[in-house]
């Protein structure tokens, strides 16, 4: 699980927007997913195509926990 932690937080960070969760945006998202990031295990995408909500509310969190910590260090 920690390949799903570990993807949910880099999209956030370096991506930083939301993970669609609609057929066609996730389709999207995920095609982004394995252009860009080496080393993600097919069993995520499999995890992340069953349950897309779970992710994309996973991203949103490590989202925020990261707006959170910019709006302290301003």
């Amino acid at each position: 699980m920690s390949n799903y932690e570990n993807l949910a937080n880099t999209w956030a960070n370096r991506l930083d927007k939301p993970f669609d969760t609609d057929p066609e945006g996730m389709l999207r998202c995920l095609q982004l997913v394995e252009a860009l990031f080496s080393g993600v295990y097919p069993e995520t995408i499999e995890f992340i195509e069953i349950d897309p909500h779970s992710f994309a509310e996973r991203v949103c969190a490590y989202r925020h926990a990261m707006a959170s910590q910019h709006q302290t260090e301003l």
